[in-house]
C-alpha cells in the first residue's frame, strides 16, 4: 500500500481510489470469470483485478496504489469480464492515437474546471460520490488530480449538491447501459429520473 508523504501523493493515491471507483461501478455490468482456478490463486472481480495485457493478479485493496504508481496518464477500459480491465499508458502511443488520447486527457481537466467554476467551488470542497453500497467523499483536488492522469470509459458530470453539509456538489457516474449512479442503484437514495446534468 502507497504511503502519501504530502499533499501532491495523497491527491494522486484519491485520484486513483477515484479511478477504481469508476470501474466497479461499470464492473457489475460485467460477466463473473466462470474458469476454475488452483486453490489460492485470486479470482477476478472479488479479491483481485487484471490490468490487461498484464496477467499480474493485483488484490483489491493494493489496486489504488497501483494506479498511483503508474508511470504516465492512463486510459481504463472495463471489459465484459468482470475484474479485467483494459490498460493503456499515454505514453505507449504515439502519433494520431497519442494525440487523440491527449486531448481527451486535456478536454477532461477543462471540463472538471469549468463545473467547478460554474458550481463555486473552492479549494476546499468535497464532492460526494454514491453508487450501490458505495459511498466517498472526494477533495476537489483529487478530483482534478483525476482528471488529468485517468480516464475511465464511464460517463460522469458533477452537480449541486443540497442534501446536508458533507459535501458542496455531487458527482455522478453513468454505466455504459444508460443506469446512472443514484436511483435505483444506489440504495442511499430514493429511485430519480435521469438528472439534468452535463455528461462527459
Amino acid at each position: 500500500m502507497m504511503t502519501s508523504g504530502n499533499a501532491a501523493d495523497d491527491a494522486l493515491f484519491q485520484a486513483a481510489a477515484l479511478a477504481f471507483a469508476m470501474v466497479r461501478f461499470d464492473d457489475r455490468l460485467a460477466h463473473p470469470a466462470r474458469w476454475s482456478l488452483p486453490a489460492g490463486v485470486l479470482r477476478e472481480g472479488e479479491e483481485c483485478y487484471i490490468f490487461f495485457p498484464s496477467r499480474r493478479r493485483i488484490p483489491i485493496a493494493e489496486v489504488p496504489a497501483f494506479l498511483a504508481g503508474l508511470s504516465s496518464p492512463a486510459i481504463l477500459s472495463p471489459t465484459m469480464t468482470r475484474g479485467i480491465v483494459s490498460l493503456t499508458l499515454l505514453d505507449e502511443l504515439t502519433g494520431e492515437r497519442r494525440a487523440h488520447a491527449q486531448h481527451n486527457f486535456d478536454n477532461q481537466r477543462s471540463v472538471v474546471e469549468s463545473m467547478a467554476a460554474g458550481l463555486g467551488l473552492g479549494a476546499a470542497a468535497k464532492v460526494l460520490l454514491q453508487f450501490d453500497d458505495e459511498e466517498h467523499i472526494i477533495p476537489l483536488s483529487a478530483i482534478q488530480t483525476w482528471s488529468g492522469r485517468f480516464a475511465v470509459q464511464v460517463g460522469w458530470s458533477v452537480r449541486d449538491y443540497v442534501d446536508d453539509k458533507r459535501a458542496d456538489a455531487r458527482m455522478m457516474l453513468r454505466r455504459s447501459d444508460g443506469t446512472w449512479s443514484w436511483g435505483s442503484t444506489c440504495p442511499l437514495r430514493a429511485p430519480e429520473t435521469h438528472p439534468d446534468s452535463t455528461e462527459t
